[in-house]
């Protein structure tokens, strides 16, 4: 297997993604996935999302949302 000389990262909050990478990243997830992820695309509202690119093409993708966790009676975590 021969492995992509160069691979650029780019992270970027979602609300920075212009409709074109968004498509992308759908694609992708939905190709991964073997699903149409559009519809839990939404449900990564507020993520930060890492873009991998290998000559030029989107090759993998990472995201994280914050999230706080309330436990009755305690401060959210």
């Amino acid at each position: 297997m021969t492995l992509p000389v160069y691979i650029t990262f780019s992270i970027l909050a979602g609300s920075r993604l212009v409709p074109g990478e968004e498509r992308a990243l759908i694609d992708l997830c939905s190709r991964a996935y073997k699903i149409d992820f559009a519809p839990y695309w939404r449900s990564l509202h507020g993520a930060v999302h890492v873009l991998a690119f290998a000559r030029g093409e989107l090759v993998s993708h990472a995201c994280w949302v914050e999230r706080l966790l309330h436990q009755q009676g305690r401060p959210p975590l």
